[in-house]
């Protein structure tokens, strides 16, 4: 759970460098959906662990 909480922060990253132009690729900008669909799906499993 945590990776993906880490890794979503990771792609927010890269999606916030893309936003002003300073991502190392342009499909940087792609990446916005998938942030938060990772932390969403942390989410799940923590409140399934919790339950």
């Amino acid at each position: 759970m945590l990776s993906l909480f880490r890794l979503a922060a990771i792609i927010q990253g890269v999606y916030y460098r893309g936003l002003q132009g300073n991502a190392a690729s342009p499909e940087a900008l792609l990446r916005r959906d998938l942030t938060r669909q990772l932390a969403r799906n942390a989410w799940a499993l923590v409140e399934n662990i919790s339950n």
